[in-house]
């Protein structure tokens, strides 16, 4: 990106008007230092963050949300953003969309080029935007979008579909992946963690899976089983099989059935959206 490009995303000023976390200094007295009344303090924090979310979109993003680092307090230890980044604040988790050809062979090699290239995708636009809030007075580090994983467990870093969820990028399926209004399960996520305060984005309040079961009848290693919840060691043999099929090494080893067969960002638009309670798409998907 040419440096004449990234002046126009910056924030004007000195280094201390540049910098939302350097307005929380207060006095004795409890009223904000050096004249920013909170009026003021919450107008720049937003034009940040709409700065931040404009740079990802620029960047290749097909989607970006923010969550506030308490609302991960649910997840499991070692999982959290404060885990990686002491003084986190929040986390921004971006989407790529998979191109929906790719997904008519799944699985297949054509299909796992095209999830490798996301999460490189995923990878580039993250680091990238970590590097935009260093340079505007924070600290960032963008989580993987793929590998490394806790494999005893079989978890990322953080789970960044419960990121997406939190920041309101879409809500959980019967597939237990995220489901997007617009991409349904078609897309990658990526997640970046910084002790910039950025206005959290609303969390979603539908479910577009109701009566369907397309997922969990089209699965070959019978790993899902209704109740948003994968059985990881079936669908992690499923994958192993595919790899010897195909000849794929390890972390190209995707199968995608799950994702092919879903008609959510398909014709949702036809069966739109529906409330739903948040034990159903919220609590009982497991990290």
């Amino acid at each position: 990106m040419p440096p004449s490009h990234w002046e126009s995303l910056r924030p004007y000023g000195n280094r201390e008007d540049r910098c939302p976390s350097m307005l929380r200094t207060r006095t004795t007295s409890g009223t904000f230092s050096r004249g920013h009344g909170h009026r003021g303090m919450m107008a720049m924090i937003s034009k940040f963050r709409n700065e931040v979310k404009q740079l990802a979109m620029q960047l290749g993003a097909d989607l970006v949300g923010i969550a506030p680092e308490k609302a991960f307090a649910i997840a499991p230890a070692g999982h959290r953003p404060q885990d990686f980044l002491k003084a986190a604040r929040s986390v921004i988790v971006i989407a790529v969309a998979l191109p929906n050809a790719a997904l008519e062979s799944a699985p297949s090699r054509e299909y796992s080029a095209s999830y490798m290239s996301a999460n490189n995708e995923l990878n580039r636009i993250a680091f990238r935007l970590a590097k935009f809030l260093q340079e505007n007075g924070h600290r960032a580090v963008q989580v993987p979008a793929s590998p490394p994983y806790d494999l005893k467990r079989m978890r990322g870093d953080i789970s960044h579909r419960h990121a997406g969820e939190l920041a309101g990028l879409g809500v959980f399926g019967k597939n237990s992946l995220l489901l997007s209004p617009t991409y349904g399960a078609r897309m990658r996520l990526v997640s970046v963690i910084t002790d910039a305060i950025l206005t959290p984005d609303k969390r979603l309040e539908t479910d577009f899976c109701m009566d369907c079961d397309k997922c969990i009848r089209a699965c070959p290693a019978k790993a899902l089983k209704g109740d948003r919840t994968v059985d990881k060691k079936a669908c992690d043999n499923q994958h192993l099989r595919i790899g010897k099929k195909l000849d794929l090494s390890d972390w190209e080893q995707v199968c995608g059935v799950c994702i092919r067969v879903c008609p959510v960002g398909i014709d949702a638009k036809k069966r739109g959206p529906h409330k739903t309670s948040r034990s159903r798409s919220r609590d009982q998907c497991e990290y």
